[in-house]
């Protein structure tokens, strides 16, 4: 069951607000290589692990014999990847046993990064790819795989750094 963040107690709707931005502040500051952030970075790893409890209980219900797969296009620095499969590994052993998450990516260095990050956090290589290609290119070589997908983006709306 997911749950919503509610305002702390005493706070306002513009204090809360200012808050979220300074966090958004500290963020930018301590990764100011990055020129802008998504939400699954500056909330992780609670923003990823609502987008795997959501999948999960989606697939649960649609799909429960089908195994979990996901893709995720310009996965970033692979934050929400990270996260989703760690939720996976330590909430859903299921789902986890059958999973597999690929990851597309146009950018070398953003590949890179995926892969370095994914394995920091201890996620198996047979969990996952990064596919270091255009999502087009991709999709045209790439014989339809059986069973059903879910597309994972957590990019909505990038918060530009102060």
């Amino acid at each position: 069951m997911l749950r919503c963040a509610a305002f702390p107690e005493g706070h306002s709707r513009p204090a809360w607000s200012s808050a979220l931005t300074n966090r958004a502040c500290v963020c930018s500051c301590a990764q100011s290589e990055r020129s802008w952030l998504t939400p699954v970075e500056i909330f992780q790893p609670h923003y990823a692990t609502a987008i795997a409890r959501s999948v999960v209980e989606r697939h649960r219900r649609l799909y429960p014999a089908e195994r979990l797969q996901v893709l995720e296009v310009g996965g970033g620095n692979g934050t929400c990847a990270a996260g989703f499969l760690a939720c996976l590994r330590d909430q859903f052993p299921d789902e986890w046993r059958s999973c597999h998450y690929t990851l597309v990516e146009i950018s070398e260095n953003l590949a890179s990064t995926q892969l370095a990050r994914l394995s920091e956090v201890g996620i198996p290589e047979d969990r996952f790819e990064v596919i270091n290609e255009d999502v087009i290119s991709w999709a045209e070589r790439t014989a339809p795989r059986e069973g059903p997908w879910f597309v994972v983006r957590a990019h909505l709306s990038p918060i530009p750094p102060v």
